[in-house]
């Protein structure tokens, strides 16, 4: 309590408004003039958050393929497919 006794110990002095300040030469100063980027604008990219809105598929035509298991064709072991079959003696 202290501390903050001493912070504000100094009274604020009221300022005048602004029609009595002194008026200046010089120009107003005004903000840099906005340039249009060059090129094609860049696309946004960023993935939704976990948890907002997982009701609505991101691609709804697109399949899964969590939770599948793999088959392979020639011995019906899962596990692996064709393609990567090491058993496959050919």
């Amino acid at each position: 309590v202290d501390t903050y006794r001493r912070t504000y110990k100094h009274n604020m002095n009221p300022i005048n408004e602004g029609e009595l300040w002194p008026v200046f030469e010089y120009a107003t100063i005004v903000p840099p003039p906005i340039k249009k980027k060059l090129g094609r604008k860049r696309q946004d990219k960023r993935r939704k958050k976990p948890g907002a809105d997982q009701t609505v598929p991101e691609f709804p035509n697109k399949l899964s393929r969590r939770d599948t298991v793999m088959t392979c064709s020639n011995w019906k072991k899962e596990g692996h497919n064709k393609r990567s079959c090491k058993t496959n003696a050919q």
